[in-house]
C-alpha cells in the first residue's frame, strides 16, 4: 500500500528507481523502510515530500488512541 501512495506522490519511475538502488546496496527493495532510507540518494526526487504524504497517510489509518 506504500508503494502505490509512493508512486501515486513521486511517481511510479521514482520508485523503481529507488528499488534498484535498495537492491544495489543489498535492501530489500520491497520493503517501504528501506525505499525511505534510500531516499535521499534517488536522484533529482523531491523525497520529502513524498515520503511525508506516505507518512501521513500512514498515521491517519493508524490513529493512536488514548
Amino acid at each position: 500500500m506504500f508503494f502505490a501512495f509512493g508512486s501515486y506522490n513521486g511517481g511510479f519511475r521514482t520508485i523503481v528507481r529507488a528499488q534498484k538502488l535498495c537492491k544495489k546496496v543489498g535492501l530489500n527493495e520491497n520493503l517501504w523502510r528501506s525505499i525511505k532510507s534510500m531516499a535521499p540518494k534517488v536522484r533529482g526526487w523531491r523525497h520529502r515530500e513524498t515520503v511525508g504524504y506516505v507518512d501521513k497517510i500512514s498515521e491517519m489509518m493508524n490513529p493512536i488512541v488514548d
